[in-house]
């Protein structure tokens, strides 16, 4: 079962994680790029550990009843914590969390919280002072961990300092310059990185048998070597149609829908997965003014944006490009993020060429 096992271009990963010496830590810092499988890899980690038939340095065996528990969702002695903002309800895996945040639809009257809290971190801490219920073992995924407010991070500096016996603490975090040095210097990190050209491709071969090697190719160049977000714009590509946000994207810079009514729709979404996608859109259409675009797009996407690489300078794209970046920098530092949404999309507006006056 993929839950309970690691990608394998991580394959280091897992040796270091499941070495003698990491046995004894109270928990790693997963960090790394987006796309490259450090939530899965956790995951993978704390099925092992909770595993009955797993004696060591071993995947989880997918059959016994503590993986079965696991897969469910419903592990007493798994815990997962994430932001509001950063639940995503389509993803079974993320369930767990539930234990820690009101569900999506609670929440509905208000904006989702951009933080990991310090009352979630004392629930927890509340959960795991006992000894574990049904396994030997137990483990927490704080994701992303650049979420936690700063009395958060300080909760649980007290629990890595003095943890419970057989608790194993996984952070995951893509932006881990955001972590407090106090938190980070008390967990090994462990370094994730794209993956080498042809372990990608290799992965991607066995996940599309029925695509060509160029269609991989240019889908792993426009993923920026990801293989997961190369995964995605594969799928994308094979239904043949864009998504909803993209569609947005291209009425927006068509100057068809109204920037701020827009913002307003994107209210409640994943931000910096939103701004991942607009990034990716940016960089298609800069690709489409080349004529580079992948060989496996699909056509209604070309159409669209052959007629916004023609109108739009590249040198603007690329400064939108840069804009985006920092924006996501700015995520979880207390940002306006309903302003920052208006801003973006009125910046997106502004791209698409003025219309002559008659």
């Amino acid at each position: 079962m993929a839950l309970f096992t690691p990608h394998s271009w991580n394959a280091h990963v897992w040796e270091v994680t499941n070495s003698e010496h990491s046995q004894k830590l109270p928990g790693w810092l997963f960090a790394g790029p987006s796309g490259v499988g450090k939530f899965d890899c956790a995951l993978a980690l704390a099925a092992a550990r909770l595993c009955s038939n797993n004696s060591g340095g071993q995947t989880a065996c997918g059959n016994c009843q503590q993986c079965l528990l696991f897969a469910a969702g419903t592990h007493p002695d798994f815990h997962l914590l994430t932001s509001e903002h950063s639940f995503d309800e389509a993803n079974e895996t993320m369930r767990p969390a539930l234990r820690y945040i009101q569900p999506p639809q609670a929440i509905k009257k208000r904006k989702p919280r951009t933080v990991i809290s310090v009352d979630q971190i004392r629930n927890l801490i509340d959960n795991i002072v006992t000894s574990a219920q049904v396994s030997q073992e137990k483990v927490i995924i704080i994701y992303p961990a650049d979420c936690l407010n700063t009395n958060a991070a300080n909760a649980l500096l007290k629990a890595l300092e003095e943890p419970p016996a057989n608790t194993t603490f996984v952070l995951v975090s893509s932006r881990p310059w955001k972590l407090p040095p106090t938190v980070s210097s008390r967990v090994s990190k462990v370094r994730f990185a794209v993956p080498d050209k042809q372990m990608a491709m290799d992965w991607l071969t066995h996940n599309f048998p029925r695509l060509d090697k160029q269609t991989l190719e240019d889908a792993l160049a426009e993923s920026g070597g990801s293989p997961l977000f190369a995964q995605n714009l594969l799928q994308a590509g094979e239904s043949g149609t864009q998504s909803q946000t993209e569609q947005q994207f291209i009425s927006l810079l068509q100057r068809q829908i109204d920037p701020l009514t827009t913002a307003k729709t994107w209210q409640g979404q994943r931000l910096l997965k939103l701004l991942d996608e607009l990034q990716s859109f940016i960089s298609s259409i800069v690709k489409s003014a080349s004529y580079q675009m992948p060989a496996g797009t699909a056509t209604d996407r070309k159409q669209a944006l052959a007629p916004l690489a023609a109108s739009i300078p590249t040198d603007r794209l690329f400064t939108m490009f840069d804009q985006l970046g920092r924006r996501k920098s700015l995520l979880g530092t207390g940002v306006d993020e309903t302003l920052l949404l208006e801003e973006i999309c009125i910046d997106l507006a502004a791209l698409a060429p003025k219309r002559p006056k008659h």
